[in-house]
């Protein structure tokens, strides 16, 4: 089934977050508030540093989800902090997915992590989807309030670096410390997102009309050749021609193709 669900990306996005603020050099603490339910949902992160340091030298961050499409346009950036530069600096007021309280501390929290993956991928399937999420990824939409400036600029500065790198930044980090599920569960999500972007208008459920439509279609034609076939037992006026053959036989077989198709795509 296709449609993209931005609660998995969130999910690997707490992780990064609560890891990337562990790992800080110096004294911080950080309180991420999800969106809609900021209070239920909402964390406190401790660098390493923290614990060894009185609590008025420990710096406060807090990062406020406002909108679950946050998580969406995240996915499209190449680096994390290229993504909350372009939410929190480029678009109207309106507009922004998510607040930060103290911008500043965006870089130091954000750079600790090695932007290589610390084991190679342990199989061929594996390294194609990920190829498959570099290759896809596209330069986020721009929202409807951002003014034509920053349109251009965003524009100009995400079109090279997005294509450059082998993976987001958390793209790997998902690939270097998930399981081989937890990292399938994330690329089909990512990729249905970017795809949806592509064909569908960014709208999942149109992605889920297609794959309907397709596998109706597919149905109908193998039913077609099915009675033909039924309709003829003798075989006197089946066609010897091999090509003839084999397309029928892919008709037949159409739905397990489509279904092939799409787990070489997004799974």
């Amino acid at each position: 089934m296709f449609g993209s669900d931005p609660r998995v990306i969130e999910a690997w996005f707490r992780r990064y977050l609560a890891d990337c603020v562990k790992d800080m050099v110096s004294p911080c603490e950080v309180t991420f508030a999800p969106a809609g339910r900021p209070n239920l949902g909402r964390e406190i992160f401790y660098s390493n540093l923290a614990s060894h340091e009185p609590s008025d030298k420990t710096e406060k961050l807090e990062i406020r989800i406002r909108s679950p499409e946050f998580y969406n346009r995240l996915a499209h950036y190449a680096h994390t902090i290229e993504a909350f530069t372009t939410e929190l600096l480029h678009t109207e007021e309106l507009s922004k997915t998510v607040s930060v309280s103290k911008p500043s501390l965006l870089p130091a929290l954000f750079a600790v992590h090695d932007r290589e993956l610390k084991h190679p991928l342990s199989s061929i399937l594996e390294t194609w989807h990920w190829y498959l999420v570099r290759c896809m990824r596209v330069v986020p939409p721009a929202t409807s309030n951002a003014t034509s400036d920053n349109i251009e600029e965003t524009l100009s500065s995400s079109k090279e670096d997005i294509r450059s790198l082998p993976l987001s930044d958390l793209d790997r980090y998902v690939a270097r410390v998930a399981s081989f599920t937890e990292a399938a569960d994330y690329r089909r999500a990512v990729k249905k997102l970017f795809l949806s972007d592509r064909i569908a208008f960014g709208l999942s459920l149109l992605l889920t009309l297609y794959d309907v439509v397709a596998r109706g279609a597919l149905i109908f034609w193998a039913v077609r050749v099915a009675a033909s076939v039924l309709a003829d037992p003798s075989g006197a006026g089946r066609s010897r021609d091999l090509l003839t053959v084999l397309f029928k036989v892919c008709l037949l077989n159409g739905v397990n193709f489509w279904a092939l198709g799409k787990s070489l795509l997004l799974e």
